[in-house]
This record gives C-alpha cells, sequence and structure tokens, in this order.
C-alpha cells in the first residue's frame, strides 16, 4: 500500500477527494494482482494432488503385493486347521454363536469356511444350554418386584421353549456330524429352577436334545453335566455303559432337593457313569449327605466306580471325616484330588441325611487309627476341613505322598465356631489346628492356597513355617466353590473378615539366613489374596520391599516376582509407583496386581446359548478342579 494512505488507517477521518480516487486506481489494480495469484495456486494445488493421488496408488500397489506374498497364504490346510483349532476357547467348550470360534471363523472368508468345516476336530467341543425362566416384562412385577401374574409368565416361558429347543437340537446335530469320528468334549447346562406347571411342556423338547445326543455317546470323551437329578436320571436311561467306551473325564453338578421334611423319598441317587471302563476323572457335586459316603458310592447293586484307575477325584458334595481314608485308601493311583470334610455331629445329619440340625461337639476327643496311606502319584491336594481336629490330625499323619507339590487347605471356620460354643473346659484357641499336621504331611509341595479363616494366628504361623520350600503362596485362592456361583444356589458358610497377620512375613533389616536367623517362607517368589484382605497398604509394601533387591540379597530369600492382592475397601496409598521404583533400583521386575473393588457381572438372557454360565469368567463348571 503506498505511503499516502498509511496516515488514514488509524483515524476515522475522511481523506480529501484525491486520496478517495487514488485508493480507488489501487483497489482495481490489487484486484488483478489476487486473481493472477488465485490461479497460480489452483494450479499448484493440482500438481500436489496429482503427487498425492500417485502415492495412494504407489502404496496400494505395495500392499496388494503384500497380500500377495502374505505368509498366510502359503500355509497348508492342515496348518491352517492347527491354527484355527488353538483358537477354540479353554476355559470352556464351544458355543454356538456366531462371535465364538469356530463358527467366527467360518465368516471371516470362503476358504476359511471351507478349512473351517472340513477339520472335525473344531467341531469335537460343544456346551448346550438349556432355556432358563423367561425374563418378566414391567408389566408382570409390581412395584415390590414380586410377579403379579405368573399365568402370562409361565405362558411366555412355554410359547418360547419348543421352537427354542427344535433350532438349538437341530444346531446340534449338525455340530456333531461336523465333528467326524473326534473323541467329543460336551457340557450340557440344565436350569435348576423352573416353575412347576412347565414341567411337562419341556419334557418333550429335553427328550428331543437327548435323543440328538444319544447317537454319538461311543465318541463322548468328556461329559459335563448340570441338571437336576429328576433330568439326569432320564438322560442316564437312554444309554448303557457299554454305550460309553471313551468316557474318561465325568464333571457332573447334580442337585437334588429331594431331602425336604414334606419328602418321604430319602434314598440316595446313583450314578452309574461312575462305573464308566475308561474313566479317570470325576469330579462331582452330588445332592444328599447320604449319596457322598464311602458305602453310599460304593454300592454293587448300583454302581461300583472305579477307584483304582482313577487319576483325578474331585468331590464337592461334603463328606464324613472317617470316610476320608476310605477314597483315599480306595483311590492309590491319584494325582489329584479335592474334598470337603465335616464331622457327623456338625450338622446332626445320619448317612441318609435325615435330622438336620446343628448340635455342639460330642467326638472332639475320639480319634480313629489309620494305618499308612501311600500315594506315590499324588501332585495336588485340596481340602476344605471342618472335621474333628484330633480325627483329622490323625488321618494327615497317616498320609504318604512323596510327589505332592500344590496343596489348597482351608477351614470354613464353623469348627471353631462349634468349639467355642462347648463348654468342656477347653477354649478352642488352645486346640492345635489339623493345619499343622497337613502341612507337616506336605513339606515338599511347591505351591499353597491357604485360607487362614478361622485359624489362629500362632497356628497360621507355625503351619507354614512347616512349608519352608514354599515358592508360591495363595491366600483364598482355588475357592472350592466359584465367586459367582450364587446364582445356582451355591452358598458357604461365611465368618466375620479375619486378619491375615503380614508382619512375621516382612523380613527383618539385618536378619540373615546365613547368620541362622528364622526367616519365614525363605523362597517365596508369588504371593497372592484371593479373599478379604485386611492388611494395610504400609504393611504390603514394607512386606514387597523386604523382599526385593538389595535388601533380598542381604537376608538370603529370594526375590518375589509376582504379588496380586484383591481388597474389598478403596485404596489407602498408591504403592505401586513405589514397589515399581525398588524394582528398577534393584535391576529385576516384578508384576504388581492390586485390586481395590469388586468386578462388574454381566448379565445372561435366559434364552441365550450362554445361559446358566459364570457371569466373569463365562466357565460352566463352577469348580477349579485341578486348576493350582
Amino acid at each position: 500500500m503506498r505511503h499516502e494512505l498509511s496516515g488514514f488507517l488509524s483515524t476515522n477521518l475522511l481523506p480529501p477527494s484525491t486520496i478517495l480516487n487514488a485508493a480507488n486506481g489501487l483497489l482495481t489494480e490489487y484486484d488483478e494482482e489476487l486473481k493472477m495469484h488465485l490461479a497460480e495456486l489452483k494450479k499448484l494445488q493440482a500438481l500436489v494432488q496429482g503427487v498425492q493421488d500417485r502415492v495412494k496408488a504407489t502404496q496400494q500397489s505395495i500392499v496388494d503385493c503384500q497380500t500377495v506374498l502374505s505368509p498366510a497364504r502359503r500355509l497348508t490346510d492342515d496348518v491352517l486347521g492347527e491354527i484355527f483349532y488353538n483358537c477354540l476357547p479353554r476355559h470352556r467348550n464351544s458355543l454356538i454363536l456366531p462371535s465364538d470360534a469356530p463358527l467366527l471363523l467360518t465368516q471371516v472368508c470362503s476358504s476359511w469356511r471351507a478349512v473351517a468345516l472340513s477339520s472335525p476336530r473344531l467341531w469335537s467341543r460343544l456346551h448346550i444350554s438349556f432355556p432358563g425362566n423367561m425374563p418378566a416384562s414391567k408389566r408382570e412385577v409390581n412395584h415390590r418386584g414380586m410377579y403379579s401374574n405368573l399365568d402370562l409368565y409361565t405362558q411366555r416361558i412355554i410359547a418360547a421353549y419348543p421352537s427354542v429347543m427344535t433350532k438349538r437340537c437341530e444346531a446340534v446335530e449338525v455340530w456333531l456330524k461336523r465333528s467326524g469320528s473326534c473323541p467329543l468334549s460336551l457340557s450340557l447346562m440344565y436350569p435348576l429352577l423352573h416353575p412347576v406347571r412347565v414341567k411337562q411342556p419341556i419334557d418333550g423338547p429335553t427328550d428331543d436334545l437327548f435323543d440328538t445326543l444319544i447317537p454319538f455317546c461311543g465318541r463322548w470323551k468328556n461329559l459335563e453335566l448340570t441338571m437336576p437329578y429328576s433330568v439326569y436320571s432320564k438322560f442316564q436311561a437312554k444309554f448303557t455303559l457299554d454305550k460309553v467306551p471313551s468316557l474318561t473325564h465325568l464333571r457332573a453338578y447334580i442337585p437334588d432337593r429331594r431331602n425336604r421334611p414334606e419328602d418321604t423319598t430319602k434314598s440316595a441317587i446313583d450314578l452309574p457313569l461312575l462305573s464308566a471302563p475308561t474313566l479317570r476323572s470325576a469330579s462331582l457335586y452330588l445332592p444328599t449327605m447320604g449319596t457322598a459316603t464311602f458305602s453310599a458310592m460304593n454300592n454293587p447293586t448300583k454302581m461300583m466306580p472305579v477307584w483304582e484307575q482313577l487319576t483325578e477325584l474331585f468331590l464337592y458334595a461334603s463328606i464324613l471325616d472317617t470316610d476320608l481314608w476310605r477314597f483315599l485308601d480306595a483311590c492309590k493311583n491319584l494325582v489329584a484330588c479335592r474334598f470337603i470334610v465335616h464331622s457327623r455331629d456338625q450338622w446332626g445329619y445320619d448317612l441318609a441325611g435325615n435330622n438336620p440340625q446343628i448340635i455342639s461337639t460330642s467326638n472332639e476327643d475320639e480319634a480313629q487309627e489309620h494305618g499308612t496311606i501311600f500315594l506315590p502319584h499324588l501332585q495336588l491336594f485340596g481340602i476344605t476341613d471342618d472335621g474333628v481336629d484330633k480325627t483329622m490330625s490323625s488321618l494327615y499323619r497317616s498320609i504318604e505322598a512323596p510327589s505332592l507339590r500344590h496343596v489348597d487347605y482351608r477351614r470354613s471356620g464353623f469348627r471353631e465356631y462349634l468349639n467355642s460354643q462347648t463348654d468342656n473346659g477347653q477354649p478352642a484357641a488352645s486346640r492345635a489346628s489339623p493345619a499343622i499336621a497337613f502341612l507337616e504331611m506336605a513339606q515338599t509341595i511347591d505351591s499353597l492356597a491357604f485360607e487362614p479363616r478361622g485359624i489362629s494366628e500362632p497356628d497360621v504361623l507355625t503351619s507354614l513355617k512347616k512349608t519352608n520350600k514354599l515358592r508360591h503362596l495363595a491366600l483364598g485362592r482355588s475357592s472350592l466353590v466359584d465367586d459367582d456361583s450364587t446364582h445356582r444356589g451355591t452358598s458357604r458358610f461365611r465368618l466375620p473378615r479375619d486378619n491375615f497377620f503380614i508382619e512375621p512375613f516382612i523380613v527383618q533389616e539385618g536378619a540373615s539366613l546365613e547368620n541362622g536367623d528364622d526367616i519365614p517362607l525363605p523362597y517365596l517368589e508369588t504371593f497372592e489374596s484371593h479373599m478379604p484382605f485386611n492388611v494395610s497398604d504400609d504393611d504390603l509394601l514394607k512386606f514387597i520391599r523386604s523382599r526385593l533387591g538389595r535388601a533380598a540379597a542381604q537376608s538370603g530369600v529370594s526375590r518375589l516376582q509376582r504379588v496380586k492382592v484383591y481388597f474389598d475397601r478403596t485404596s489407602q496409598a498408591d504403592i505401586a509407583e513405589e514397589v515399581r521404583k525398588c524394582a528398577e533400583e534393584a535391576g529385576q521386575k516384578i508384576e504388581l496386581d492390586l485390586d481395590y473393588g469388586p468386578d462388574e457381572s454381566i448379565t445372561r438372557r435366559p434364552l441365550s446359548v450362554k445361559f446358566g454360565m459364570m457371569e466373569r469368567s463365562e466357565r460352566s463348571w463352577i469348580y477349579p478342579d485341578s486348576e493350582h
């Protein structure tokens, strides 16, 4: 802009006519100059766009070449089938669901679909859920959450059930035919509660599904059943043991509500599948107190379990403390086992499950002496011990298990509660816990899942000192009932939360194994707590620091590699950063997982193929079995 115009830019004065005429002339000149610049810019933009288009085209050509050269194209069908097989879920069987393998793999492309459909192993595992109770609509529920029109609710179930089951039967048959001659792993989950008035309408479709499965029974290898005994008995009636020559693993969750006061039927059930000729592993929840006795299960007129050939036995029905040795003595080849033990007087039940009542202990001073029970192959032993203290201690001392490596021990606390209510002149706190005898038997173990509730602090410390070679300690881990199993009606007796006193396990400054100092758990590398953990964040930090880096080197203890703790409270202090810094200074890595709140549950629709599964873990079996 010319100098004569610049003076008027900072004022609102009217310029003289000479200045106005000059400005008009300059405006025309500048308009022409702008048009010239815009035209030049348009040409440059066209050039840039052309270059960008050529870049994109070249990039796409590179992608096309890489696609042609992709290693996946070089995979043979058998290798691709092996990869597909490893995509199947490991914590449960596959679901008839488009988002779950193997159905998911059939939707990628035609070649993958062809490989998936021609790989029988992909179709050898299947979970089948029977539809559950239909959700009520808002108009069927009153302000108290109760059903205001049960007839309408029942009608909806009756109307939906047959069509759903018909489609499910068709899908199951197609699925299993694709499995060729492969051994089958099946899990069946039947809802444990149904309105009485819908019994007849669902019997037919249920039988239809059973009839769909029976032609394949010769290939059953792993069978998991979750259903009432009334349904199981119909299922069992459709085949004989000679029709299941391949069955090696059986899981059966068979609750039963016949033993109510108004029910006159008290006989124990029979489970013929326990006599399957090739059975190696049995995991069982049985319905009545009488059913879980050794004599009831070892009944020649009903069933004769193949005890000696079992390598795994997991009994989640409570058995008598006097019966445990019979099971162990009969199963000489066990590799893994779990039991829940109670005393006869604890609940007041006789062998048929009669006269349920809680009474005080009466046989505390009675302890059976046993000969040595030699279990040469036993590696995992899990037990919930609510038996008589002396009886259980005597039994534990009679066990010889040289290969034992993993132990899960817990006391629900009910025995201590009963002892505290008795007036026999000896307080419960003065009795040595059977846990001491148990861990004396298990001194060679590498990992221990331990429930300290109901056990005094001195006994906890004494017990853990018996396992000085321990590398992995999990408090409350491998619980005998999954935490989200309550929707199946399963419950456990719970005492108020007790402290786990972590102070004795903090390595004190100056302590050293070389000097002969008594340091509990000197080889500990993994520490977990899966129970409400009433230990402060500061004490937990002290415990971790005392077993890291220079502190661990000076004392001679092993360095912690993993710490996983569940709290049922909010965080008191952010110790994660402190632990990270300490580990970095020591030049080591530590896996730290601190959970200060419960997981959120995921609801399941009653007609879903996932109905009845564990909400958080999506497992079909609520017990841990051989997990450790």
